[in-house]
């Protein structure tokens, strides 16, 4: 790959900063940009992190150096926690962020109502893997979308060259197991909530699969797109990004040093960055594995403790030397015109690239008495622009002929100029309005009906679908049981089909021959599962309603979600009881009281398949084992993909009284191994108001809710 082009827009190499001295080591390194956490609620909160001071002296060091600043306020956000959310935004407002990357729907709503000039970006927390997931986010005033890391390059091109706004992309660093903003594993397990900024990680443990073998089954390699440089650039990608704000600024130095090679100089990267890249850190190597799409087994590592090693030693002593490397700061382009006439007082007019703008006036000039003032000398005087963040540009000289001047007024015209310019500089604030916290809906109904979402619906007995005011089955589960549907339907039945929770725009068609089949049987509409599922569902004709996945916290994502046409809205699982109670509902609310919580969804299977003998593993449910005996189950989905489940079953029927009054409209049953008598057996406990508890049952966090 050639060297980019003159006339070429570099894309932004966008590193991380989890520490004030993590960024000065960015910014050192080259970087463009830097991306920190904005106290309180960003999606790294065991990373050092940046003060309230510290924030604002921040932006000011980066600006300095023409980087730009991305502070991460990208948490799920509760409706009692916003006021304490939006004074964040406004702290990030008044120190001169240049965007704002944010996952919660209803907190970005707020924000475009808050401060509509500051740029946000869809976090790739919001899950974004699409072109109708970029079309969805550039409608909710998002100016650039972070892709999904699962994505390949096919599919990275396809949006970008299609999408209204700005796309960024991962290039190198960890990734989750999960797509992200879809997993609630650690939350679930251990109280820390990766939509929360809180994830233990419990993806880096090993797990068994069946076979008595201690595995690092959830633990993926780091991502290194080094290789792939040029052909992002060449797609439009806007912003390279480089994960790793818990990493030490060594570590965010080198990284940097190195795709900043790759950007200015294209090619490819040498055996030695490479081989530095693997030293500093890495799982067992790299991978490209999703970006190729090339799944399987050789996409998995775990980290190996190589910190006593000469080697690693060594290169943290020259990665310390790049963290100290000077770099030129950026010097502001000001074009100036210096206009002299008799009897009147000169004048310095000075107009920065960036739209600043002075005027100085000085003493009224005299008639020469010996040599007059002349255009080159004035110009001479002008151009000094050394020491100060400018350098001059075009330069205006009007001059009446036979007029004197002392040199050093000029001087100091142009020093005064330059001041007030560098002091307008501190003034880049964008301008915020807190907003009117009044969410809209009432508190929701008093009693509830009963929604059963079943992966088979051949198993649902009448019993139970007569008393199901909505029946959910997977998309696929009505391909394979068309009959069944069209005679619930034609029996008066609510039908809505289940979306996957991911698929790409290689597989949209697909889909959309499924739905075209489902509708033409009766179904009423489709539970959405991603922002960008809603739009085209209602472009066909049928309801749509959206599933936990969508991680509907508050009420005021509930109001987004009412406006992007949802006819309900299944609510997060990471909700506590009295959060649902004080939420505002304008939308119907759904509330799952049984069932096994999906906890994440891989892009790489977990029953061991991609051809082989494990494919046919996903007819039926697989285990997998943690290290404490815990079992959770793993379920084959669309297109290749898994969902872990929780083996505990989420168990609520004997605490009806307590779900009472919190103004839901439905309780959910989900039922995905239970017999048709397992199934009728449940429904009539709910009746009694409990039952038989399920051996190793749980509350979910409806109770002791998660960090």
């Amino acid at each position: 790959m050639n060297a980019n082009r003159p006339d070429e827009k570099k894309p932004e190499l966008l590193s991380p900063a989890g520490s004030p001295e993590a960024l000065r080591a960015a910014v050192a390194a080259g970087a463009d940009a830097v991306y920190l956490g904005a106290p309180g609620f960003n999606a790294r909160a065991g990373a050092r992190g940046f003060s309230a001071e510290e924030l604002f002296s921040a932006v000011e060091y980066a600006h300095k150096y023409g980087v730009s600043v991305h502070a991460a306020i990208n948490t799920l956000v509760s409706d009692i926690e916003m006021r304490d959310f939006l004074s964040a935004v406004r702290m990030a407002c008044e120190a001169g962020a240049d965007a704002l990357i944010v996952q919660d729907l209803g907190a970005l709503s707020l924000i475009r109502r808050a401060a509509p000039d500051m740029p946000l970006h869809a976090s790739t927390q919001m899950s974004v893997h699409s072109l109708d997931g970029a079309l969805e986010a550039a409608r909710l005033g998002a100016s650039r979308v972070i892709l999904a890391r699962e994505l390949s390059r096919g599919d990275i091109e396809y949006i970008t060259k299609r999408s209204p706004v700005e796309t960024e992309v991962f290039v190198h660093g960890a990734m989750c197991m999960s797509h992200s903003g879809q997993c609630l594993f650690s939350a679930m397990i251990a109280g820390r909530s990766g939509n929360r900024g809180r994830c233990g990680q419990p993806c880096r443990l090993m797990y068994e699969r069946g076979d008595g073998r201690r595995q690092s089954l959830l633990s993926l390699k780091d991502m290194c797109l080094a290789a792939h440089i040029g052909e992002l650039r060449d797609m439009g990608v806007a912003s390279f990004k480089i994960e790793g704000r818990l990493k030490r600024p060594e570590y965010v130095a080198l990284v940097t040093s190195v795709y900043r090679r790759l950007i200015d100089e294209g090619g490819g990267p040498t055996e030695g960055e490479m081989r530095d890249l693997e030293t500093i850190f890495s799982r067992e190597g790299f991978t490209d594995g999703y970006y190729m799409g090339k799944k399987g087994a050789h996409m998995f590592g775990m980290h190996r403790d190589n910190s006593d090693t000469p080697e690693y030693r060594a290169l943290l002593s020259r990665a310390k030397a790049l963290c100290e490397r000077p770099r030129e700061e950026k010097k502001t382009t000001v074009d100036m015109s210096f206009y002299a006439r008799a009897d009147e007082r000169a004048r310095l007019f000075a107009r920065a690239a960036d739209g600043r703008k002075a005027i100085i006036s000085g003493d009224v000039p005299e008639r020469a008495k010996t040599r007059a003032l002349d255009t080159e000398t004035v110009r001479a005087r002008l151009v000094k622009t050394g020491g100060t963040p400018f350098s001059a540009g075009e330069i205006t000289i009007d001059i009446e002929d036979g007029l004197s001047m002392r040199l050093s007024q000029i001087n100091d015209m142009r020093r005064e100029a330059l001041i007030a310019l560098a002091d307008a500089a501190g003034k880049k604030s964008t301008p915020f309005t807190m907003p009117k916290l009044s969410p809209t809906g009432g508190r929701g109904p008093k009693t509830f009906g009963v929604s059963v979402c079943i992966d088979d619906i051949a198993r649902l007995p009448e019993s139970v679908a007569s008393e199901a005011r909505i029946i959910y089955t997977p998309i696929e589960a009505a391909e394979r049981n068309a009959a069944i549907i069209a005679a619930l339907t034609a029996a008066g039945r609510t039908v809505f089909v289940k979306l996957p929770r991911v698929y790409f725009d290689r597989e949209k068609g697909e889909i959309e021959k499924m739905l075209a089949r489902a509708k033409s049987l009766g179904v009423s509409g489709a539970l959405c599962m991603n922002i960008g599922q809603i739009a085209p569902v209602r472009a066909m004709g049928l309801l749509a309603r959206c599933g936990f996945s969508l991680n509907a916290y508050n009420s005021y994502t509930l109001e987004v979600l009412k406006d992007m046409g949802a006819a309900g809205v299944t609510l997060s699982y990471e909700l506590t009881l009295p959060k649902i109670r004080d939420m505002a509902k304008p939308v119907e609310t759904e509330l799952l009281i049984y069932g096994r919580q999906e906890l994440m969804i891989t892009e790489n299977c977990l029953n061991g398949g991609r051809g082989g003998e494990g494919c046919s593993l996903c007819k039926r449910m697989r285990t997998l084992t943690d290290r404490r005996g815990e079992k959770f189950l793993v379920r084959g989905e669309f297109g290749c993909r898994t969902t872990l489940l929780n083996g505990h079953v989420l168990y609520m029927l004997d605490k009806l009284s307590d779900i009472e009054g919190l103004g839901v409209s439905l309780v959910r049953f989900d039922f995905t191994d239970e017999s048709p008598e397992e199934i009728e057996r449940i429904l009539t406990d709910f009746k009694a108001g409990g039952g038989a508890k399920p051996s190793g049952f749980t509350r979910g966090l409806y109770y002791k809710g998660a960090m």
